[in-house]
């Protein structure tokens, strides 16, 4: 089963491990140390929670978002970070 980080999305699947904590492939979530905390946030393992909706990765999936958000913005496919969203002016 994935786990989901509550705070930034992560998943952590344990057919992929973590490679940047040395935890290696197959290893399932109740077997990682106490210790071990998310790999994009820091965040402790407490914070994580069942994951089972088939999505890979919530910061991917975040950045897509601001792609969308950002050619919807724009106009076009491709993202423009010079784009800044204003609030509307009160009269």
């Amino acid at each position: 089963m994935k786990y989901k980080c509550t705070v930034c999305g992560h998943l952590y699947e344990p057919e992929q491990g973590d490679n940047v904590g040395g935890v290696p492939e197959g290893t399932d979530f109740e077997d990682l140390p106490g210790e071990w905390s998310c790999p994009v946030c820091g965040i402790a393992k407490a914070q994580y929670v069942p994951d089972d909706s088939g999505r890979r990765n919530g910061a991917s999936m975040a950045l897509n978002g601001l792609k969308s958000t950002f050619a919807w913005i724009k106009g076009s496919d491709t993202p423009n970070p010079s784009v800044v969203i204003q609030s509307p002016k009160r009269s």
